[in-house]
């Protein structure tokens, strides 16, 4: 079955408990072309792509799910929180060209941010989702606003509109 994120308070009790069951949420960056879905970055999947969040559940794979999101943010912030809510024992991924890493953490927003960077900083690169992990860490250990500069990329410029409400 296929939802929308507004579709997630469209749920039965029947599908409510099936979530509850669940082993995996993960939230994967991924693009269509020439009919074929395919995972991509995060930053592609902005710009030309989707995100989805899979749902899976241990030994049946007749009862996937899939809610599909238009940024990332939305995606970890909304989707993520509102499943973890549902059912907090199940692990979250974060899926990408670049890999596959585990969400952890109570904030679903963060700790995608932390596992994207953990796919990248090997020590050879540093990257942008990097830098903003450390600063995200940063101001969580001050108790300091995360306030993004708005010269930033769009794939941050969207996260950092998740930020406001929770810093206020």
């Amino acid at each position: 079955m296929t939802y929308f994120i507004t579709e997630l308070d469209k749920l039965s009790h029947a599908e409510i408990d099936d979530l509850k069951h669940a082993s995996d949420f993960t939230l994967e960056a991924e693009i269509c072309r020439l009919s074929q879905h395919r995972v991509t970055s995060i930053e592609a999947a902005e710009q030309d792509g989707r995100f989805v969040v899979h749902v899976t559940r241990d030994g049946r794979p007749d009862r996937r799910w899939l809610f599909q999101d238009v940024t990332f943010a939305e995606g970890a912030a909304v989707t993520l929180w509102n499943l973890k809510q549902i059912n907090p024992t199940a692990k979250m991924w974060l899926s990408c060209e670049d890999g596959r890493a585990e969400i952890v953490g109570p904030d679903p927003l963060r700790g995608a941010i932390k596992a994207r960077a953990a796919m990248i900083n090997d020590g050879a690169r540093f990257s942008a989702w990097a830098a903003v992990a450390m600063y995200i860490d940063e101001c969580d250990t001050h108790g300091r606003k995360v306030d993004f500069d708005a010269g930033l990329d769009h794939v941050f410029w969207q996260i950092a509109r998740y930020f406001e409400p929770l810093s206020a």
